[in-house]
């Protein structure tokens, strides 16, 4: 489990230290506190800074680069503009310049990303002609001996001993162009729950994992608390003809025909989408973006202890925002101190986000009994 989180320089989150980090962890605050962009940040560390991760992650703002342009219109200049969205205030420089983004457990730990500049360069070693790459500042050149020379996107960790580049020469940045690819290690298993769903993974995909296995009945157990009539769950070809796509199905209690989980409103879909994909990350990280969503306050108390069991069951690390009181209210009565921890992120002087600890629920619901606000 991580322990702490390191980020820097990663959207408008300028520098941000959270110690300690535990099982379960809800995170609240205004907008534009970075909430959302923790989630992302966490992402990034699990992956270990896949490059699919990082264009995922454009894409889920609406920053996709080929929804602007034909890959036959694309320059240098694009490809790197396209991963501005991801940079703190979206400054060129911070890329260039050596800093970059920064997020891991801490400083030390953390997997950088910035822009470089790769030279091939010509030398002589005992009178053979031979050429050698060299790594700068984006800012800095080589001209003596220099072949050819390439912008590109540096991904690396000193502490997992792995540093890749993807060369940005305007074919695409999700084309080849990779050095040395093969270095990076595994990451830690994780799913990202947007506020709008699974992030670039199917609900058919998700349930073929767990088919046929006991970590079904936590499915149908979760949508339970919604309907509980539901005996049985699967994931089955649509019976329309005009859309073969599998989809979910229930059976009720006293019903022959199957029934749609479309057709049962979004808090019944929205707890399948949690509950799917958190048994998908088993072992490793589930973050999930405004847990409230689509689902009435009456059954959040019941989903949080769902939650935590799964949690502890499967070895996961939770990490939850949230912008409602309800669900804040629901999270303090089912946590405990050793497993649960609650932070409030606040917008201070110069746009800086700091963290505020709630490590014991008793203190959590105080504040909310008492009218503190918690926004």
């Amino acid at each position: 489990m991580l322990k702490s989180l390191y980020i820097k320089n990663f959207k408008n989150i300028q520098q941000l230290e959270i110690q300690p980090l535990k099982r379960v962890n809800l995170f609240w605050g205004r907008n534009n506190t970075g909430k959302s962009t923790l989630l992302e940040a966490l992402s990034i560390y699990a992956s270990n800074g896949d490059l699919g991760q990082l264009y995922d992650l454009l894409k889920l703002r609406g920053e996709d680069l080929y929804a602007f342009k034909s890959r036959n219109n694309i320059t240098v200049d694009d490809e790197i503009n396209a991963f501005l969205p991801l940079v703190s205030h979206y400054d060129k420089t911070i890329l260039s310049d050596g800093e970059g983004i920064h997020v891991g457990e801490s400083e030390e730990d953390a997997i950088e990303i910035g822009l470089v500049r790769i030279h091939t360069i010509r030398v002589s070693r005992n009178g053979k002609k031979m050429t050698r790459r060299l790594i700068t500042e984006i800012n800095k050149s080589v001209s003596e001996n220099s072949v050819s020379n390439f912008i590109a996107l540096q991904i690396k960790s000193k502490a997992k001993e792995f540093e890749y580049h993807v060369v940005l020469n305007g074919q695409g940045i999700q084309d080849d162009g990779f050095f040395e690819r093969e270095k990076v290690p595994i990451g830690i298993p994780f799913q990202f729950v947007s506020s709008k769903g699974p992030q670039n993974i199917a609900l058919d995909q998700l349930w073929s994992t767990i088919s046929m296995s006991k970590e079904e009945e936590f499915v149908v157990k979760a949508l339970r608390i919604i309907e509980p009539t539901i005996e049985r769950f699967n994931i089955l070809s649509n019976d329309r003809e005009d859309d073969k796509k599998r989809i979910p199905y229930v059976r009720l209690a006293g019903m022959e025909k199957l029934v749609r989980l479309s057709a049962m409103g979004d808090g019944i879909n929205r707890m399948l989408q949690i509950i799917l994909a958190m048994i998908n990350c088993k072992g490793g990280v589930f973050l999930l973006d405004e847990f409230e969503n689509g689902l009435h306050f009456s059954v959040q108390e019941q989903l949080w202890r769902i939650i935590f069991d799964l949690a502890e069951q499967l070895n996961i690390q939770v990490f939850v925002t949230t912008h409602s009181n309800d669900c804040i209210n629901s999270f303090a009565k089912v946590a405990t101190k050793s497993d649960a921890l609650a932070i409030r992120l606040n917008l201070n002087m110069g746009n800086r986000i700091s963290a505020q600890h709630y490590e014991s629920p008793q203190d959590l619901l105080f504040a909310l009994n008492n009218s503190i606000e918690l926004r």
